[in-house]
């Protein structure tokens, strides 16, 4: 392992031995020390065929807004940053459905998701008050990203084959119990 001077970031390779499998749940632990205190770091990880990715960009956000350009604020150049955010609130509400995000095959599945998510960010931030019409925006596209998310169909490769097979495609709004 290494740690980055300057900047404190811990950085450590795992093998092909060790990723040549797909795992969930797996786990590194990392001790340290600092001013003569021991301290400790648990991560959890999946190790997957194909990373999930945020496949959405500024343009994408412009296409549904155009006018999205000229409301920036200042000293920002995109909006990466929310977009970003939005990805990992859409990951975070995939794992509260029971499901694991790492395990979807195609970013493109969620990218709808991403772009209301991201807009429903951005419409809060501009927002002064509720007689705005940055939060009229806002509510309009948190109702979008809500009833998008219930009514997505999602590829989940449940099995870890790589593939998607018939019954691995569910509604993320529907609640599966399994005994």
């Amino acid at each position: 392992m290494t740690i980055e001077d300057g900047v404190g970031t811990m950085v450590h390779s795992l093998s092909s031995i060790h990723t040549a499998d797909l795992w969930e749940d797996a786990i590194i632990e990392i001790s340290y020390v600092v001013s003569g205190v021991t301290c400790k770091a648990v991560f959890l990880f999946d190790v997957v065929l194909n990373k999930l990715e945020a496949s959405v960009t500024d343009d994408d956000l412009k296409e549904y807004f155009p006018l999205l350009a000229t409301e920036i604020w200042s000293g920002t150049s995109n909006y990466d940053d929310q977009i970003q955010e939005a990805f990992r609130m859409i990951k975070r509400d995939i794992k509260n459905k029971g499901k694991r995000p790492a395990m979807l095959i195609d970013g493109m599945q969620v990218r709808e998701l991403v772009i209301f998510k991201t807009f429903e960010i951005i419409f809060f931030s501009f927002a002064k008050n509720e007689d705005s019409i940055w939060w009229t925006r806002y509510l309009e596209m948190k109702e979008k990203y809500k009833t998008a998310f219930e009514a997505l169909r999602i590829k989940y490769d449940e099995d870890e084959s790589g593939t998607i097979d018939s019954d691995e495609d569910e509604t993320l709004g529907q609640v599966t119990l399994v005994r």
